[in-house]
């Protein structure tokens, strides 16, 4: 008599890979959410305890009748919806009652339970109807096994909330598990698992290929990045040491004119960071988008992650949309601040060093509202977040404005920073490119945002002050600067005649063709400033543009000497 073949014996590669499949289906069950049994409270996702008056998640109510949904345990296709009368109250639950969601896990268990009978029989498993107490019962039987499985019996509820009778809805039950028993045999063969599991490797491997091309591509952009802006603050170097008086300023006249001759290349880079910029960003979304489509195709064709493949078109899907939406909206954003500055610093009518201070101006605000910007729409951004997992945002607020009641309180000096940065801002006191002396320290400010001000000396350190100890600025750069000179000669001198001198010098330098730009205004002579028995001190003024006071009393000083000495007038 020849041996019989079972079935291990005749596809011991099948079998192997069918239970394969369905201890990963039993692990994922396992893994999956629970529902919750009786005097048994849900807990949601979001860790907030559900109302045991209201629903639980997944139970519908309808008037009397509640329902719950019965899904395949191969992919979570929903089969049928069960109805229960309704429980009113979780937490006191009727002894003659059983609620909707726990009948729902029983029946899910149950179906769970009969895969290996529909997998691994010589036959596949059918799914009849019988009949007992007048009532539908559905259940699950293998040929090769001598105990059905008791699915569920079909209730008057079920009936009335699907509106036929309770036979016709155990028979139509019953062609939808029986396909389903069918479809999971075929799904879980050798054949299918190799295709699908194939094709998602195949689908790896694309995402890999364009994962590391794009990768390199964004890594090329970043690099390129990094060097513009390497480019983009070179080092200054300092000044030799002063050699006399006027020279620190001279220096700092020096260390400001290249400051202003590198703006325009500096906002040409500044562009092209941006440019590439957002180039990354595009490359970056892209990638996000590219892994994301290929997970969900992934999930969707393995028989054991299928179930969950709905609920990546859910909350992943619209945290992904939300943060792509807050990240494009600070692009664009800081993209329509950058242009509102741009045409403000260009406006008609400024030209020259007020044209520069404002652009200079302009990028400086700039920098401060992008910052408030980019913080005001993550914020944005968090609560939304918070809000599709049902965290109550106002609760959240709330005690954010209690945290940041209690910060405010302990750092006071942070919030001093910012309310003086805002009105060092919308006074214009002074900006970026400004030559300012602070306490005693001169430099050029370099940098300028809400919290600080960098200044950079004639030395070339950098000095950070906090906007908080900024009360008193001189600001050397701004509108205009003036030359005070004091001039004082012997007391036999005829005063007309010395500032008739005075006066004729200073109008020489001011038509001076070297000099005419730095001189827009004519020479005032004072006149008598004081007399001693030294002699007769005459004082004169010369307005200048910003920076140019302390050459032009250079020159101004030498022409005096000379014409004094042309005229035999003797200094006391």
């Amino acid at each position: 008599m020849p041996p019989r073949h079972t079935p291990l014996s005749r596809a011991p590669g099948r079998r192997l890979l069918r239970w394969l499949a369905l201890t990963l289906l039993l692990m994922a069950s396992l893994l999956g959410p629970i529902q919750p049994g009786r005097a048994q409270l849900q807990t949601l996702p979001t860790g907030v305890i559900q109302d045991p008056r209201k629903p639980p998640v997944g139970v519908t109510r309808l008037g009397d009748l509640e329902s719950a949904r019965v899904s395949s345990p191969i992919d979570n296709r929903p089969l049928f919806a069960i109805a229960s009368p309704t429980v009113f109250n979780r937490e006191q639950i009727p002894e003659d009652r059983v609620p909707v969601e726990v009948r729902a896990r029983d029946v899910s268990r149950k179906l769970l339970q009969s895969l290996p009978r529909s997998l691994f029989g010589d036959e596949t498993a059918t799914v009849r109807v019988s009949s007992s107490d007048g009532r539908p019962i559905l259940t699950i039987v293998d040929p090769g096994n001598s105990s059905p499985i008791q699915l569920l019996a079909v209730t008057e509820e079920d009936a009335a909330y699907h509106g036929t009778s309770a036979d016709q809805l155990a028979w139509q039950w019953r062609e939808r598990l029986q396909q389903d028993l069918d479809r999971a045999r075929q799904v879980l063969s050798r054949e299918e698992l190799l295709q699908r599991a194939g094709e998602a490797a195949r689908i790896l491997l694309a995402l890999a290929a364009a994962s590391l091309a794009l990768g390199w591509l964004r890594h090329r952009l970043l690099r390129h990045n990094r060097a513009l802006i390497e480019a983009l603050q070179p080092p200054v170097e300092g000044p030799p040491p002063p050699r006399g008086p006027g020279a620190e300023a001279g220096e700092m006249l020096d260390l400001r004119s290249r400051f202003l001759r590198t703006v325009q290349q500096r906002f040409s880079l500044e562009r092209r960071i941006r440019t590439h910029g957002v180039l990354a960003w595009a490359l970056l979304w892209m990638l996000l988008g590219l892994w994301y489509a290929g997970l969900y195709r992934i999930l969707s064709r393995l028989p054991v992650l299928m179930g969950w493949s709905p609920y990546v078109l859910t909350t992943p899907l619209f945290l992904l949309l939300l943060w792509f939406g807050v990240s494009a909206a600070i692009r664009v954003g800081q993209s329509l601040v950058e242009r509102a500055l741009d045409g403000w610093a260009g406006s008609p009518g400024l030209a020259g060093d007020a044209g520069q201070r404002q652009a200079l101006r302009a990028r400086t605000i700039s920098g401060a509202l992008k910052g408030l910007l980019t913080v005001v729409l993550v914020i944005m951004g968090v609560l939304l977040t918070l809000g599709l997992f049902s965290v109550p945002t106002y609760s959240i607020l709330a005690g954010g404005a209690v945290i940041g009641l209690a910060v405010s309180l302990g750092s006071q000096n942070l919030v001093k920073d910012l309310v003086h940065g805002c009105l060092i801002l919308l006074e214009d006191q002074y900006a970026i490119g400004d030559i300012i002396e602070v306490g005693g320290r001169t430099g050029l400010v370099e940098n300028l945002n809400l919290r600080i001000t960098q200044l950079r000396n004639s030395q070339g350190h950098l000095i950070t002050v906090p906007n908080s100890l900024i009360n008193d600025v001189i600001n050397t750069t701004r509108d205009w600067a003036q030359v005070d000179l004091a001039i004082q000669v012997a007391g036999s001198s005829d005063p007309h005649r010395v500032m008739a001198v005075l006066w004729q010098v200073a109008e020489d330098l001011r038509h001076d063709p070297s000099w005419r730009q730095r001189l827009p205004h004519p020479p005032e002579v004072l006149g008598i400033e004081d007399l001693s028995p030294a002699g007769i001190t005459l004082r004169v003024w010369l307005k200048t543009t910003p920076m140019a006071q302390w050459s032009v009393a250079r020159e101004l000083r030498l022409r005096v000497q000379q014409a004094f000495t042309r005229e035999e007038i003797r200094l006391a």
